[in-house]
């Protein structure tokens, strides 16, 4: 549901891949951090709200866009704007995010900072096609120069290589076809005969199937097996969305995409306050933080749909929606997912928030910014071209700041690894 409706709703704005991936989609696919955030500062006050989208955002760019890159089954090539943008952006509210927790409380001021920084975020969204144009506007002159070349070129060759009929012999001008042997030169007659002796062999043996049969009878095949243990545990939440969901992808909803939207982030939003109450309670009675387990638990489950999301566009080969969503969803769990709801807590009671100081989260956020460092170069060096290569990388580093979180923080009040006393 969640899905159909935000390609709907982009389509109706008419908005590019990038655009719609860094916006509609980050946006509503980061609805459980947005959610995990509300309740950890309404409703069940703790660290894992911070530590949920802290550990999101490394999941994010290291998880969603490595998948992404092993799952496209090709090498996506990518647009070097749009990942500039959102890594600026995304590096500027990271410096803000640990400049203004640095202290272990968030001011009002520091809190509507946030805020106005994705509004501005907004704003650069806003007159991306414009930038884009400018951008591409040199690009497009070459583009344009080299095919009025070619169609002078195609002019002046099919000007001179003509045809020479005499004694009811058909000969081709020697000038251009010096090493034509005989046997390379077929009639009209002879082109159609051999087409229609394919099309009977195709007839008979079946092996001209096209590319497009053979996928939908591979998906025929993966739906006829996808009934398991998972389908018949997940049915009564299936029941219950088809009854309170529209689904877009009907004829009679098509235009209901925006209902679609909504039902289906009130129910991650249900969902994610589920999900947190039974986190917050398995942390106090196994007595591990709540912070460890909002970067490492609640992070890879409120990322769900970042993933579902990232993977399903860049198998149709949309790369720049892909990794644009990893990335936007970042920087809006961050300005917004944090920043929007501290700013209401602290109008309400008037006083700072509290929250996890540099020496709990500085470590987590600096891996972050150099995993976020590593990807550009390895984007720029690879001539912006995602590569499975690139995925490996990727889950590397994940798979490295797992265990390096792990060590530093376990056992609890002992933990294995020690830096500087701590």
């Amino acid at each position: 549901y969640f899905c159909e409706s935000l390609e709907s709703i982009s389509n109706a704005l008419g908005l590019s891949e990038d655009v719609a991936g860094a916006t509609f989609m980050a946006a509503g696919s980061s609805a459980p951090e947005l959610f995990t955030a509300l309740v950890t500062i309404f409703f069940a006050p703790g660290d894992s709200g911070v530590g949920t989208i802290v550990g999101s955002a490394v999941f994010n760019l290291c998880v969603i866009v490595g998948l992404s890159c092993l799952c496209a089954g090709c090498t996506l090539d990518l647009f070097w704007w749009p990942l500039t943008r959102d890594s600026f952006i995304y590096f500027l509210s990271l410096m803000a995010m640990l400049v203004f927790m640095y202290d272990g409380f968030v001011t009002e001021t520091e809190a509507a900072a946030l805020t106005v920084m994705y509004v501005g975020y907004i704003a650069v969204m806003v007159v991306n096609p414009m930038i884009v144009e400018i951008i591409k506007r040199p690009e497009l002159e070459k583009e344009r120069m080299r095919s009025l070349k070619e169609r002078a070129m195609a002019k002046v060759s099919s000007s001179t290589n003509l045809l020479i009929v005499k004694n009811d012999v058909v000969l081709l001008d020697t000038r251009f076809n010096r090493n034509a042997s005989s046997s390379q030169l077929t009639t009209p007659t002879q082109d159609a005969t051999m087409d229609e002796e394919a099309a009977t062999a195709r007839m008979f043996t079946g092996k001209g199937s096209t590319e497009e049969e053979e996928k939908e009878d591979s998906e025929a095949e993966e739906e006829e097996e996808g009934t398991g243990v998972l389908d018949i545990i997940a049915l009564p939440l299936a029941l219950a969305m088809k009854f309170t969901i529209p689904d877009c992808r009907e004829e009679r909803f098509k235009s209901w995409y925006f209902v679609t939207f909504t039902m289906s982030i009130v129910w991650i939003g249900l969902l994610s306050f589920v999900m947190v109450d039974t986190a917050t309670r398995a942390s106090c009675i196994l007595e591990i933080p709540e912070l460890i387990v909002g970067l490492l638990v609640l992070s890879v489950g409120t990322s769900v749909p970042d993933a579902l999301s990232s993977i399903i566009v860049a198998k149709e080969g949309k790369g720049d929606m892909a990794v644009c969503n990893a990335l936007g969803s970042n920087i809006f769990n961050i300005l917004l997912g944090l920043g929007l709801p501290w700013w209401v807590k602290i109008s309400q009671t008037g006083e700072p928030y509290p929250c996890p100081d540099f020496s709990e989260l500085g470590e987590p956020m600096i891996l972050l910014v150099g995993f976020l460092a590593m990807f550009l170069i390895i984007l720029q060096v690879g001539n912006w071209k995602l590569k499975p290569s690139v995925g490996y990388a990727l889950l590397g580093c994940q798979a490295l700041y797992t265990v390096w979180t792990l060590l530093r923080n376990m056992p609890v009040g002992h933990p294995i690894i020690v830096v500087g006393g701590k």
